[in-house]
């Protein structure tokens, strides 16, 4: 695994190590030994798996607060998406924050988003499927979320033609500004 550390604290790429045969690859995507030489702490207590089936469409940007904070391990299993991450901890050095990051099947990646910052992705093609490895167990009591036009944001979605749930529609602009 090669860590590579993005510009929001405490979030990373990982590119995994892939053994090639004429079969096709096997990767480990985790190995608890590996991580803890890369003095990369990890806890799994949900594994989820996401496929969309429309170019375009955004899932996110969601998180979890409180008790309920959660950091994930993003894979892209098939196709390939925008990523969007806000760094929503007020005592961070990197608050309020935002990177985009391009993921692929392709690319055997894996993105590290830290707990308390927002994440949500817009498919690129027609279809994607996404493993999420999460630290925490998920609260729908605890669950927020930051509308994907946030104009205090100003995402620059690659896909003009956007398709999102009624869910991901109702989220308010963010007003936590300072």
């Amino acid at each position: 695994m090669i860590k590579k550390n993005l510009k929001i604290k405490g979030a990373y790429l990982l590119s995994l190590t892939k053994k090639v045969d004429n079969r096709g690859f096997f990767a480990r995507i985790y190995c608890k030994e590996s991580l803890k030489k890369k003095k990369i702490g990890e806890k799994i207590k949900q594994i989820n798996v996401s496929q969309t089936f429309k170019k375009g469409c955004i899932r996110g940007l969601h998180y979890q607060k409180g008790k309920f904070a959660e950091s994930k391990r993003i894979i892209v299993l098939e196709g390939s998406i925008f990523d969007v991450l806000i760094d929503l901890r007020k005592k961070s050095q990197t608050y309020l924050k935002k990177i985009s990051i391009k993921l692929s099947s392709k690319k055997l990646q894996m993105l590290v988003v830290p707990r308390g910052v927002a994440h949500g992705y817009q498919s690129l093609t027609k279809f994607s499927s996404i493993l999420y490895i999460n630290d925490n167990n998920y609260s729908k009591k605890h669950e927020g979320g930051i509308r994907y036009n946030d104009k205090n944001f100003k995402i620059n979605w690659p896909i003009k033609k956007i398709v999102a749930s009624k869910k991901d529609l109702q989220y308010k602009h963010f007003n936590n500004l300072t």
